[in-house]
């Protein structure tokens, strides 16, 4: 029996790294991080690391994420400045409710304390 093994990269954005576009040119997967967009029927992601925004080939992967900060694993195609997401991981600083980050909350159960003077 044979085991195969996957390695991934890091798309980071430290100074002295690769940026995503060079990294893109070899072929292999990646992880990388940012923020979904959508406009019309057209899915972008604009990773953190340089600001470039890449269309996603197969947005399905990506619904329910609009907006949100996340973490993709992907293949790139650089030349074509397209993405093609395998797993997508929401971040925690990324846009969600409070009935979203509370286990079993929904925006009923919620009580908005912010309004000055009101009591609860």
């Amino acid at each position: 029996m044979a085991l195969g093994i996957t390695a991934f990269a890091l798309a980071s954005s430290e100074p002295g790294s690769p940026s995503l576009t060079s990294l893109a040119q070899e072929g292999s997967l990646k992880t990388i991080r940012g923020t979904v967009e959508v406009q019309g029927d057209l899915v972008t992601f604009v990773t953190d690391d340089d600001g470039k925004s890449w269309e996603v080939v197969n947005p399905e992967m990506l619904k329910g994420h609009e907006g949100h900060h996340v973490e993709l694993n992907v293949h790139v195609y650089a030349d074509k400045g397209t993405i093609h997401v395998h797993t997508v991981k929401k971040l925690e600083n990324s846009k969600t409710s409070l009935a979203e980050r509370v286990p079993g909350a929904t925006s009923s159960h919620l009580i908005d304390i912010s309004c000055g003077g009101g009591s609860i």
